[in-house]
């Protein structure tokens, strides 16, 4: 096989996948991701957020709260399957808006696991609200923090309402508040028409900044979003473009620093671990984890699908306040047993495309609310097959490492770090 040629890969990868048998984890043993929608109440309405989808304005505005109670049955739901750890993000709205009500729930989730439960907690927050007290609390509790970043100030604030009140000066001292308590943030950052022309020198910025994990996100068309769609989105073509500057820039930076100081960026690592270590990502598997290994709840206790999934019937699972969770996710349920019956074997687009293997036709619920039909290929398609040629070009140029967090194992291949000159580089066996 002649390594520069893309084709010639992505045979050999269709190779691996099916001779490993497309390893997508089963429920018993994984890693369950919840979305714990403590409030839709914000201090912001920004343009793009998808969280006001179907559930209307003055719903979301109404700062309905989920009560500790069922933020504790979630997670002992949770903890009695037979998972091997839980991930649990506090999400919103702003989860930060009451933070008397975050500290709760932090508590509550920590009491139900036993010492030995692998139980992570995470919160998402636009940042504008994180003090001291909040930080301190976050570090001692070891909870990890997500916060969304659109850009430097024009850009950051352009989508941001109400305008003009400085929110990205409030989320650059954030940032720095929270590495000084010991807390690294990662940053989600939505590709729109104010940012992606400087997208490169965001992430640049960000590294400079100390963080060290971004994934920069197209639009979802639902919610808000809908609204201003023409002035905010993007095409495919642009965020190929732009996925591939970012990776230049992430390259650029980690190849003259230790993996610890790496910056990447989640949506190329992704893509890059299909590549590295031989399977698809949770989000382009077959058949589909949601339901089975992710779920989000609503704070009257509703249960969906996915976080990325619209709030509506197609989706929905039933209540965590009257239903045991083990009832309600996994293939019985029959919007689960809907999703996991796609398969890209049955979308014309995708039964003799190349990249089957790679990517299983993408995210089957994108492409029902976009297409109104589940077997078609996904919306962003095209940006999948772009960015598999340009990461086979990186791994045919041996930088495939640079897009990585942890590049030791390359190819299932043992590798070994050597620092030289500055540099981290990853050398085969052979050269020790």
């Amino acid at each position: 096989m002649c390594a520069t040629d893309d084709r010639a890969g992505a045979g050999w990868m269709a190779s691996v996948f099916l001779g490993k048998g497309r390893r997508c984890l089963t429920p018993a043993g994984g890693v369950f991701e919840a979305v714990v929608k403590l409030t839709h109440g914000c201090n912001l309405q920004c343009t793009y957020c998808y969280d006001r989808a179907t559930r209307g304005e003055e719903r979301r505005q109404n700062g309905a709260v989920m009560p500790v109670d069922t933020v504790r049955k979630i997670a002992r739901d949770l903890l009695k399957m037979p998972l091997r750890s839980v991930i649990l993000t506090f999400h919103g709205g702003e989860p930060l808006i009451s933070f008397s009500h975050l500290r709760e729930a932090v508590l509550a989730a920590k009491e139900t696991a036993d010492d030995g439960a692998n139980l992570k907690l995470c919160v998402q927050t636009n940042g504008t609200l994180v003090t001291p007290e909040i930080a301190e609390f976050l570090a001692s509790n070891g909870v990890a923090v997500g916060i969304s970043v659109d850009g430097y100030c024009d850009n950051h604030n352009r989508y941001r309402w109400p305008a003009g009140a400085g929110w990205m000066e409030r989320i650059g001292v954030a940032i720095r508040m929270l590495i000084s308590y010991g807390i690294v943030p990662g940053v989600l950052v939505v590709a729109s028409r104010a940012n992606i022309a400087e997208m490169d020198s965001i992430v640049r910025w960000l590294h400079e900044s100390g963080v060290r994990s971004v994934r920069v996100n197209p639009v979802r068309d639902w919610g808000r979003s809908i609204l201003h769609w023409r002035d905010i989105t993007v095409s495919n073509d642009e965020l190929l473009e732009m996925y591939q500057r970012v990776g230049g820039c992430t390259t650029e930076i980690n190849s003259r620093v230790l993996p610890s100081a790496r910056t990447v960026e989640r949506t190329l690592e992704s893509i890059a671990s299909v590549v590295a270590f031989g399977f698809p990502s949770d989000c382009c598997g077959e058949p589909c984890l949601a339901g089975r290994l992710t779920a989000s709840f609503e704070p009257e206790g509703e249960v969906y699908i996915c976080d990325c999934a619209p709030k509506t019937q197609e989706y929905l699972l039933g209540n965590i306040v009257n239903d045991r969770l083990e009832d309600l996710i996994g293939a019985a349920s029959p919007n689960v047993a809907r999703l996991q019956s796609r398969r890209c074997a049955d979308i014309d687009r995708c039964k003799d495309c190349q990249w089957r293997y790679m990517c299983f036709a993408g995210c089957g619920i994108d492409a029902e609310v976009t297409y109104g039909r589940l077997c078609e290929a996904a919306p962003l398609c095209s940006v999948y097959k772009g960015l598999f040629h340009y990461v086979l070009r990186m791994f045919a140029g041996h930088k495939l490492q640079y897009l990585l967090s942890r590049p030791e194992r390359v190819l299932g291949a043992e590798a070994v770090i050597c620092p030289e000159g500055g540099r981290s580089i990853v050398c085969p066996p052979a050269a020790q």
